[in-house]
């Protein structure tokens, strides 16, 4: 292009960016230096006028600076400085933050292209099209080239494309103008050429198929309409807008002067792309959730740089959503060089509606260059008009507080090459193609870091302990840890302990966590105004649940609704982030929900309506164990539930054990429920409940909490002068005390108190049940003459009763304590007899208690095959069945039969097998006899010091437990260890204490006997010698 001439109106053009870089003076083109000064230049150009900062200019020269990038930069604005020099209106003036060029605005001929762009737009306003036509014809024929050719670079590459965008624009309109003012045929070529760069530009397309028909070309147009439906559909999975469809009707039809070309939206953009960055400032403090950022980070790195990507991050208020979807979009906006966009919907925001879909629209087609005079008014032709900018790029869009999927549908741009971040308080499971991420609160050591960040240092270091209960009391939620942090920091009086007492209550934390700008309590209200009315009543009424979880039941029992009701409710709830699901179907609250929930219930429900609410609750819960357990309970505990309201059946019921399920889950909340009613006055709820809870406490041998349970239920029964309860709570504990080994003296008083009131009441049925326990209490104790009278004098009273299925339990007992007393015969013909009364066919796991005695008496016997015989069959039986008890007290005695046939590898696996069962069910007597077995065993190895060790181990827990029979076989073992060690004054003096704790008529005397009657000097054997190695023989 020829330049410099008097009457060019060019000639004031110093520096061209529409083409290569080039700087003219006097119509000659400077010289400006190596790549780096072009570079530099074209920067500054790019903001002309205005100060470019030191940084930007870096980037724009180096994707890894050097040392000395500052002092490069330096000389390369000397060069500049000198090779602009012929350039007098021109100069580089250096700031305190970086350097700009002053220069008229004239002089650069992309301000010249816009002015006259910009003149031609007016002109057409005016009608004036041949001058309009001119004037942007005149704008175009400054462009030489693609905007800086050959110059590349991140800050760089958008500016010249976006550059790009605004010539084509004007391309555009030009081809338009032309057509009205009647150069159709003229046009033709033209046209063919710019679609075939640009395929899906909608208006090139509106242009081309207009010259085509008026040229007389129809068929040719119609196929221009086809080519770019198959392009729209394939590559942005959308239809051409409704005014070219109206176009393509009109020229099918024939029709003359069809709708014009100006008429029609282009299907990417009608202006220029501008990239910009709208995201908010990434948080100083932001701490932890560094496998949240790697997850998402992992994620978007899988779908390939050429995938749309959209990560969901979902939440309850105050988690930190908005955070960390910022901080992500920071640490990736180098990747997406067209924009980062932030759009907040105001899914979940105080006092503000959230924002349609059409609203975000806009603001998103106005964000990317899109004047508001052009954003088209129909709601899907701004959707596609979206889609179409997006077309090709590589932009970043985060889509933030999100209400629901109808509002982000349209949002989602078709094009690849594009990551969209989502938030929202709801889980958005319908909206498809998403990588979801649910946040939970954080963890620990995170929380403290964030406390620390935000408070200081100084006044926290040294005083972790507290910080870690302060995060804990806020939940760990970030936006109340930074509230509480924040209030610390700017109180320099308070202490770590001053903060923590402001915290302890529910009432303290609402009202401390409220900083006016910033209130928890209001954060989390906002997603409770967004809930149905049936989920806000249920949200209200579950804070009265005593546990910490809950399931659809409870929740229905709770409102007074269908199970299938309150399961949608929940499921709304879920979804809105307001509660958690830990394992399915059970849900539960955050601490700081929980307060929310409580606030909004005291607010908005009457006493009367809480206490309904508590009472059908406690009702669900006692009919639900009632109903599991009652097919399985003895006297005391069969009782007639005092239940006011109406429940489902379970029906049928679940096999055992997997019949417990139920109240394995709910256990805690059992165990709560009954502490409330007892608090609270509902006294019947508080005895009942845990006394129909018995036969599943049975079975798992009580637990930890069960004295404390029943030590309330027999409270709440004297109080309420119920006979049934007192009676059926004191055995209760009485058992707790008697199984788990805890206090001997205890259990027996409890039982014999029992017992006299079921004779005071006139109940002579519960006094046999009673007395068949105080018998096995008495037999644990070792005192076998006490435990067969009191099992004997039973078997008139329980025939006279017509107890007939005690009978076979009593003949067992009999049998047992006959055995341990050495009357064998007797024992067996009691066992026979028990065989007899049992209902034919004998229950399962009766006949399996029997297999076992019938298997240890054998052994007791020296009979150890017969033995082995029976206790493998009583294995079999009892493992079938799944009755953990007995299988582990089998695995015991089996590791004894074995250990004395000699195969020590079984006998040591069976103990094993023993323990572990044992431990888990914390079944302590049974655990003494796994061990005093795998004891015996080690010394038949010859490992008498971890012989020394087990034993050891098995009389310190039968001492605690006051399990006699126990401890005495524990001490016979560390005799033979003292025997083998070479010492045996010392095992002699452990032989004699052992016939002092064993019960004198106990056959398992015999043995310390016999090793005391052999002669002086030798030792003497018994059948726990038996199976010895020969090395230790």
């Amino acid at each position: 292009m020829p330049t410099g001439r008097a009457n060019d109106p060019d000639a004031s053009i110093a520096f061209r960016l529409l083409g290569s870089l080039e700087a003219v003076a006097d119509g000659r083109v400077l010289g400006l230096g190596g790549p780096r000064q072009h570079k530099l230049l074209a920067v500054l150009l790019l903001n002309l006028g205005a100060t470019t900062s030191l940084e930007r200019i870096i980037d724009t020269l180096w994707e890894s600076p050097p040392r000395s990038a500052k002092q490069q930069v330096h000389n390369a604005i000397g060069s500049l400085r000198r090779a602009l020099a012929p350039l007098p209106d021109v100069e580089i003036v250096t700031s305190n933050v970086g350097y700009l060029v002053q220069a008229p605005d004239e002089a650069l001929d992309l301000h010249v292209f816009r002015e006259r762009a910009e003149t031609a737009r007016l002109l057409e306003a005016r009608h004036d099209l041949d001058e309009a036509a001119r004037v942007l014809r005149s704008a175009l024929d400054l462009w030489r080239g693609p905007a800086l050719e050959g110059l590349d670079g991140p800050y760089l590459r958008g500016p010249a494309e976006q550059l790009g965008e605004e010539r084509l624009v004007a391309e555009e309109r030009l081809m338009s103008l032309r057509l009205r003012l009647g150069e159709s045929a003229q046009l033709v070529g033209e046209l063919i050429g710019l679609t075939g760069e640009h395929p899906l530009r909608e208006s090139l397309r509106a242009s081309l198929m207009l010259a085509l028909s008026r040229s007389g070309r129809q068929a040719e147009a119609l196929a221009v309409y086809e080519d770019l439906r198959g392009h729209l559909a394939e590559e942005l999975g959308i239809d051409p807008s409704p005014q070219l469809r109206e176009l393509h009707t009109r020229v099918l039809r024939g029709e003359e002067g069809a709708q014009a070309a100006e008429d029609l939206p282009a299907a990417s953009v009608d202006v220029p792309w501008r990239v910009g960055s709208f995201l908010p400032r990434d948080v100083r403090e932001f701490t932890g959730r560094s496998a949240e950022v790697g997850r998402l980070l992992d994620g978007v790195g899988a779908s390939g740089s050429s995938a749309l990507v959209i990560s969901a991050i979902d939440g309850m208020g105050g988690l930190g959503k908005t955070t960390l979807a910022v901080h992500l979009a920071h640490l990736l906006a180098d990747e997406f060089p067209d924009g980062h966009y932030f759009q907040d919907l105001q899914g979940f925001s105080l006092g503000r509606a959230p924002i349609t879909a059409e609203q975000a629209l806009e603001d998103l087609l106005r964000e990317t260059g899109v004047p508001a005079e052009l954003v088209p008014s129909d709601p899907a032709a701004r959707e596609r008009l979206w889609r179409s900018r997006l077309a090709g790029r590589r932009a970043l869009i985060v889509l933030d507080n999100a209400s629901d999927e109808a509002q982000i549908r349209p949002l989602i741009p078709g094009a690849p090459k594009t990551l969209v971040l989502i938030t929202s308080r709801r889980r958005l499971t319908a909206l498809e193609g998403t990588f979801p991420l649910s946040l939970d609160v954080l963890p620990v050591a995170d929380a403290a870091e964030l406390f620390v960040r935000v408070a200081g240092e100084a006044r926290t270091a040294d005083d972790p302990d507290t910080v870690r209960q302060v995060v804990e009391l806020c939940g760990r939620l970030p936006l109340a840890i930074r509230i509480a942090a924040a209030r610390f920091r700017d109180r320099e009086s308070w202490t770590m302990g001053d903060l923590l007492s402001r915290l302890r209550t529910r009432r303290q934390r609402v009202r401390f966590l409220n900083t006016g700008d910033r209130d928890v309590m209001a954060v989390l209200k906002l997603s409770y105004d967004y809930l149905p009315e049936d989920a806000k009543r249920m949200f209200r009424l579950l804070s009265l649940c005593p546990g910490s979880t809950f399931a659809a039941p409870s929740a229905a029992a709770l409102c007074g609704s269908s199970v299938d009701e309150a399961e949608a409710c929940l499921d709304v709830l879920f979804e809105h982030s307001l509660l958690l699901e830990r394992e399915p179907g059970r849900y539960m609250f955050h601490d700081l929900v929980r307060d929310c929930a409580v606030a909004l219930l005291e607010e908005r429900d009457s006493v009367e309506e809480r206490r309904a609410a508590m009472h059908r609750l406690l009702d669900q819960l006692l009919h639900l164990a009632y109903s599991l357990c009652q097919p399985k309970a003895i006297e005391p505990f069969v009782f007639t539930p005092d239940i006011t309201h109406t429940f489902e059946d379970i029906d049928p019921l679940p096999p055992l054990p997997e019949r417990y399920g139920p109240l394995v889950a709910d256990h805690e909340t059992l165990v709560a429920a009954s502490r409330y009613a007892a608090e609270n006055g509902w006294l019947t709820h508080a005895w009942q409940i845990p006394c129909a809870m018995m036969p599943y406490l049975r079975s798992f041998n009580y637990g930890t909490d069960a004295e404390g349970l029943f030590t309330r239920a027999l409270e709440a029964a004297r109080e309420a002068g119920d006979r049934h309860g007192e009676i059926a709570s004191t055995t209760a504990l009485a058992k707790i005390a008697r199984d788990r080994g805890m206090s001997p003296a205890v259990a027996e008083s409890l039982l014999r108190e029992a017992i006299a009131i079921t004779d005071a009441e006139k109940r002579p049925e519960w006094g046999v049940k009673l007395s068949i326990d105080l018998g096995m209490l008495m037999y644990n104790l070792g005192r076998a003459e006490e435990a067969y009278e009191l099992f004997s004098n039973c078997f008139p009273r329980a025939v006279e009763l017509g107890l007939t299925g005690d009978l076979p339990l009593l003949a067992n007992n009999c049998g047992a304590v006959c055995r341990d007393l050495g009357r064998f015969d007797e024992a067996i013909a009691y066992f026979e007899k028990a065989r007899s009364l049992a209902r034919t066919p004998t229950p399962p796991k009766f006949e399996a208690v029997l297999l076992f005695n019938i298997g240890f008496a054998h052994q007791l016997m020296g009979q150890p095959m017969e033995a082995l015989l029976e206790l493998e069959r009583a294995l079999v039986q009892s493992t079938e069945l799944r009755a953990d008890a007995l299988t582990s007290t089998v695995h015991a005695a089996l590791s004894e039969v074995h250990r004395s046939l000699g195969d020590i590898d079984l006998a040591f696996a069976h103990g094993r097998d023993a323990l572990d069962l044992a431990r888990r069910l914390r079944q302590s007597e049974i655990e003494c006899m796994a061990l005093n077995a795998l004891g015996e065993a080690h010394i038949a190895t010859g490992a008498v010091r971890t012989a020394e060790t087990v034993f050891t181990e098995a009389l310190t827990l039968a001492r605690s437990r006051g399990l006699t029979p126990q401890m005495a076989r524990a001490t016979e073992g560390l005799a033979h260890v003292d025997l083998i060690g070479g010492d045996p004054p010392a095992a002699r003096r452990r032989w004699s204490r052992v016939i002092t704790d064993y019960p004198g008529e106990w056959t398992s005397v015999n043995g310390a006997r016999r090793h005391l009657d052999a002669p002086e000097g030798e030792a003497g054997e018994c059948p726990r010698c038996a199976g010895r190695s020969s090395s230790v023989a």
